[in-house]
């Protein structure tokens, strides 16, 4: 675009604006108070299981891998409930379904026992949400901070499109992380938001995701990146844009909530097969499978939201502030097989070279992504799509999640007694290394996570957790699972051996003519540096 026209374009917003009453974000006026998460966690209860455990395995951290949307969701709700001090939660999207607001609940009763509760939330989900957070926001033991969020709040509100239009490329920066701390002991880190597609519960949706509940020296790692955060420029108090008076009915008002929301929830399928989770039966022997190894919690400085995007010389020179780039310091050489598992997989140019170039030194490369059929963003979808022929000729192993998988695998399955038929949709994010290193986290393989988002993850070197998270790969490729992508006659096909006989499909399998229209589309439209 011209100068000129650039120009005249921001005026005119700005006009605009003016007219609608727009506001812009100011975030060095806003107050808040600084904190930090709990220095000495050994005077409480869960410091005092831990300690022992930490003393015999100096340096190590204990982890647990959570695959089971069930577990994942007694592990949260089992730290909120043994909390007594302080509960960090850090997330991307919380919704306002049956999980979300029982998980809501175990918050509200720990801050009702006295524990600090510090709730971080990307803002981009969150513009009609302020009036019911401001009601836990009252608790005085519950603060809520909003991360990056815009000026102008309500989500069809057109002074709040014209300020993501004019402020785009600050707004367009996500916090992507995803961490459950309680008392800086114990801690919950991976691919899972809170809401019911990622917990089993939601009878349409099955994400196939995957987390890592750990104790020991990770957890210091992880409340420090969290107080990052929450200490940051970009996290504003939720008071700053709804306010309401705490009061003693106010909070007798929400206790009325959330029991008539446990009550409701309490004879359906999910509660009821939440009790019979595998973690579910652990916690309560006291028996928790913990794998000890070394491990390192990294994650994107909240700085990273600030550096341009177009100014490739000054990343390189903050490397140390973006998780990429910590990654690159430490992470092991791959010698002989990479296993990838990213949902929304757009490696790019230089990608693709790595890649590539792996593959060209003997190493044996794995990738399991969405289909076109099961991916819940489809620009995305188109994004990868632009690369699989290249990434195919070059030798590396494409695997593509069938939308049936999450019917086929579910033991005790909540998804028949929830009735009808769920979509399954991959929403993991990890990568193992020669069975030996593993990285579980919220990063995806894609432009955003690398180069817009703020992310974290944890990297283990670990073969005994590293196995179980290449089982659980195989698992996921195996032919009930997935289509693998081949060449044949110089052409993209999938091919599923599932049945008798393998059958070959020359299009995206399971995918309606819509779908396909808008991939072809978004091949064509979508800027890759915006997936």
């Amino acid at each position: 675009m011209r100068p000129q026209r650039s120009a005249g374009l921001a005026l005119l917003l700005l006009c605009v604006c003016a007219l609608l009453g727009c506001k812009s974000m100011d975030f060095a006026a806003i107050e808040k108070t600084p904190s930090s998460a709990l220095q000495d966690p050994s005077g409480t209860r869960l410091g005092e299981q831990i300690a022992p455990q930490l003393i015999q395995r100096p340096g190590q951290s204990g982890f647990v891998s959570l695959e089971r949307g069930l577990d994942a969701f007694v592990a949260r709700a089992a730290l909120a409930e043994a909390a007594q001090r302080t509960l960090d939660l850090q997330y991307y999207i919380v919704r306002g379904d049956t999980s979300g607001r029982l998980l809501l609940s175990q918050v509200f009763a720990a801050a009702e026992r006295g524990v600090r509760v510090r709730l971080l939330l990307d803002d981009w989900t969150l513009a009609d949400a302020d009036e019911a957070l401001a009601q836990l926001d009252a608790h005085p033991q519950i603060e809520i901070r909003l991360f990056n969020p815009t000026a102008n709040r309500g989500w069809l509100s057109l002074s709040r499109w014209f300020e993501i239009i004019g402020d785009f490329a600050r707004i367009n920066r996500r916090m992507h992380n995803k961490a459950w701390i309680a008392d800086n002991s114990a801690g919950i880190i991976g691919g899972r938001n809170l809401g019911d597609e990622y917990f089993e519960a939601s009878p349409d949706l099955e994400f196939a995701d995957l987390d890592l509940l750990f104790i020991g020296p990770a957890v210091k790692e992880a409340s420090a990146s969290f107080d990052r955060y929450w200490n940051s420029e970009f996290a504003v108090p939720l008071s700053a844009f709804q306010r309401v008076a705490p009061g003693v009915q106010q909070r007798l008002a929400l206790q009325e909530q959330f029991a008539q929301e446990r009550q409701r929830a309490a004879g359906t399928p999910f509660v009821k097969s939440l009790e019979r989770s595998p973690l579910a039966m652990a916690v309560r022997q006291g028996s928790l499978p913990f794998v000890w190894a070394p491990a390192r919690v990294l994650a994107d400085d909240p700085a990273k939201l600030a550096l341009p995007e177009d100014d490739p010389a000054l990343k390189q020179a903050k490397r140390g502030l973006l998780l990429t780039g910590q990654l690159d310091a430490i992470a092991p050489k791959v010698m002989h097989e990479l296993l990838v598992v990213s949902p929304y997989f757009v490696p790019g140019e230089s990608g693709v070279a790595s890649l590539a170039a792996l593959s060209a030194a003997g190493v044996r490369v794995r990738v399991l992504t969405n289909s076109l059929a099961s991916n819940d963003v489809v620009p995305t979808q188109a994004g990868y799509a632009r690369y699989r022929r290249e990434l195919l000729e070059k030798g590396i192993e494409l695997y593509e999640l069938k939308p049936s998988a999450g019917k086929r695998t579910q033991r005790h399955s909540v998804r028949e007694t929830l009735g009808g038929s769920s979509r399954a949709a991959l929403h993991e994010k990890s990568f193992v290394v020669d069975r030996k290193w593993v990285f579980v986290g919220s990063l995806n393989l894609d432009p955003r996570s690398i180069r817009l988002n703020a992310e974290i993850g944890v990297l283990v070197h670990s073969a005994e957790l590293a196995q179980q998270i290449a089982d659980a790969f195989e698992q996921n490729t195996s032919a009930q699972r997935s289509w693998r992508m081949e060449l044949r006659e110089d052409e993209v096909v999938w091919v599923d051996a599932a049945g008798p006989q393998a059958l070959v499909h020359t299009r995206d399998p399971d995918a309606s003519v819509w779908r396909r229209l808008s991939q072809a589309l978004y091949r064509l439209i979508a800027p890759e540096s915006l997936l």
